[in-house]
């Protein structure tokens, strides 16, 4: 999955602006960390479980809902974006550091 696919299905599933900042944020630090292979990874492990199970969706005046990344999905966006971006780690050890993440929050 290219960059701009993996953006495409989240704001295709209904991102906000905060929401798709940090997408872009991640798949910016992991194409630059040379970890775009890690796209794939996401993409499998946690965008394939849909909607519901990594969004909160809530009401929204009007018609609609509003959505956010459940508290344990942004969290591990976050780090992996914190990951793929240290330059002074090799690039294996922060794949490794992803995986154990992606596995501390159960996917």
């Amino acid at each position: 999955m290219s960059k701009d696919d993996f953006v495409q299905t989240l704001k295709g599933q209904g991102c906000g602006q905060e929401m798709s900042d940090l997408v872009v944020g991640v798949v910016s630090a992991l194409d630059a960390g040379g970890m775009a292979d890690q796209l794939e990874v996401l993409e499998t492990r946690v965008l394939a479980r849909g909607p519901h199970a990594i969004f909160d969706i809530g009401p929204q005046e009007g018609d609609g809902c509003e959505l956010s990344f459940k508290p344990m999905v942004e969290l591990l966006l976050r780090e992996v974006q914190y990951l793929a971006g240290l330059a002074t780690m090799p690039a294996t050890e922060r794949a490794e550091r992803i995986e154990w993440t992606l596995q501390m929050a159960g996917f």
